[in-house]
């Protein structure tokens, strides 16, 4: 089973912006329902060799 991810804010005086949550040990948190997350890792189309560089979006 996959665990949720929960995304606490801080304001710029560093004290926690308060929302809905009610997890034990995660209250005030942001439950996030999606999570898209991408790589690309670019190929020489000559060689076909990966470079060195990773992009992540």
């Amino acid at each position: 089973m996959a665990v949720s991810i929960h995304l606490i804010l801080k304001d710029d005086g560093v004290s926690q912006i308060m929302r809905t949550c009610d997890v034990h040990g995660r209250d005030g948190s942001i439950k996030l329902r999606n999570l898209l997350l991408g790589g690309i890792i670019p190929t020489d189309p000559l060689t076909g060799d990966g470079s060195h560089f990773r992009h992540y979006a």
